[in-house]
């Protein structure tokens, strides 16, 4: 692995009032490969699909921040990690890079929820809702939530658990990755 690309998304500090529940913090952290064998097919591009995801998300973190703030009265960080496989002729192990990120971003601060995210997919903002929900996971009632089952590409294969993942940390902890 490389070092992580630690690509933090905060505003500017925020005073604290009495009447503000505590801040929160969510990690978003995604798994990502420079495939030159498949810069030429169309879409397919992963040093693309980087540079439109990091832009896109910075915004969208701060549309997350806002609605948090106004409709939930959360001062909310969220800390993105894009874990990079190195060019090591081996084949993408998705799996690997999700659970170093996890443990590089534990060691930073100690997330309540994860969100595992692939690099192409770019969120709606009507689906800031659904992410926010990565704060109300609960270890015994609903420790994971997959965002992305209903999506097309996704819902021919019930067993995939893949795109967008928002899961309780305790409960990462508890299956071991």
């Amino acid at each position: 692995l490389k070092e992580e690309e630690d690509v933090e998304a905060e505003m500017a500090p925020q005073k604290k009032r009495k009447d503000v529940k505590p801040e929160r913090r969510i990690a978003i952290i995604v798994p990502y490969r420079k495939e030159m064998l498949l810069d030429d097919i169309e879409g397919q591009n992963r040093e693309e699909h980087k540079r439109k995801f990091t832009n896109y998300m910075r915004k969208y973190v701060d549309e997350m921040k806002t609605y948090a703030k106004a409709n939930n009265d959360i001062l909310l960080e969220v800390d993105m990690y894009i874990m990079e496989q190195e060019d090591d002729s081996k084949k993408f192990n998705r799996g690997a890079l999700l659970n170093a990120g996890y443990d590089i971003a534990m060691k930073k601060h100690n997330y309540a929820s994860i969100i595992f995210h692939d690099i192409d997919i770019l969120p709606y903002v009507q689906m800031i809702p659904f992410y926010l929900r990565a704060l109300q996971l609960d270890i015994y009632q609903k420790p994971f939530l997959h965002l992305t089952y209903k999506m097309p590409r996704y819902a021919k294969d019930e067993s995939y658990l893949g795109g967008v993942l928002l899961v309780h940390s305790s409960f990462f902890n508890r299956i071991n990755g």
